[in-house]
């Protein structure tokens, strides 16, 4: 089995992006943009449809069960899309799906140049447009892979419910409540990211091997983190602890400069992640090469 070194990893992501940090830093720049048009554009063109709407749940809501939550929200999301002309969501759909193209388009490129920085410590932005097919797969993956979390999402709050029914009734309103809450939470997020590590390398296997199709990246990807599961969390909650306090100094920067109104938050992540990007995923090409060496 093969095996590999967090302190390695950040060693060589390091390095890595010190030396190619011209070229990193436009990928970075081109993975900010496709970022933000993935998240911005949808939410513009619903806007100028006059179809855009903001589901929240009330405050005596939030006193009520999770499916009590989940079934509120559902009613209002569906009588919202009944009432909306097809043509309308037709729209919608075509600008979701023109923006996500994209957003696999620029991971891919990403992807591929941070694979050239391990295996042959070069890099160049022409790396962007080679084996462009693999995008329609890589979307394919995505979609399974959504599909997949959703799935397990609503397993786990179908589970929940019974707990947290469990633990109110046995302690009532209290600080002990509270911290039961907490622990119960920590556990089902904790399940969860351990299943989903399953899921970190799909994308990888195409771009490495652009002639390999979705079900055998999913399946080269779970095989790639078989017994390595703990390790990869961890692996995951140090890049966590790296970018995260980068992200925020760079948002807060923002701020201060006058990059701060409701919509623009969206903008202040999108550049954090021109800095923080190229770090994230010379790390993660770094395990993955080093689980798919004999």
């Amino acid at each position: 089995m093969s095996q590999f070194s967090i302190r390695q990893a950040v060693g060589f992501a390091g390095s890595a992006y010190v030396k190619h940090w011209m070229v990193l830093l436009a990928a970075g720049l081109v993975v900010g943009v496709s970022h933000y048009v993935r998240e911005y554009v949808p939410r513009m063109v619903a806007q100028k449809l006059e179809i855009y709407q903001q589901v929240t749940v009330k405050l005596d809501m939030a006193e009520q069960p999770v499916m009590q939550q989940a079934h509120f929200v559902l009613e209002k999301i569906s009588a919202h899309l009944q009432n909306t002309p097809k043509h309308l969501l037709l729209i919608m759909l075509l600008t979701l799906l023109v923006c996500w193209v994209l957003y696999a388009f620029v991971l891919c490129g990403f992807i591929r140049i941070v694979l050239n920085i391990k295996d042959k410590d070069t890099a160049h932005l022409g790396l962007f447009l080679e084996d462009t097919k693999v995008i329609f797969r890589a979307m394919g993956t995505f979609l399974i892979i959504l599909l997949y979390a959703l799935s397990m999402l609503v397993g786990i709050a179908f589970l929940s419910v019974p707990a947290v029914m469990i633990i109110k009734h046995l302690l009532g309103v209290g600080l002990m409540r509270i911290m039961m809450g907490m622990t119960s939470m920590i556990v089902i997020a904790g399940a969860f990211g351990y299943w989903l590590v399953s899921y970190l390398f799909p994308l990888f296997c195409l771009v490495d091997k652009p002639q390999t199709t979705i079900r055998a990246a999913l399946a080269m990807g779970q095989t790639l983190v078989s017994g390595m599961r703990i390790k990869l969390l961890g692996a995951l909650f140090l890049l966590a602890c790296i970018i995260m306090p980068i992200s925020a100094v760079i948002i807060n920067f923002l701020g201060v400069f006058g990059v701060a109104s409701v919509h623009q938050s969206l903008l202040q992540q999108s550049i954090a992640s021109v800095i923080t990007a190229p770090f994230g995923y010379l790390y993660m090409g770094f395990i993955y090469r080093a689980l798919t060496e004999k």
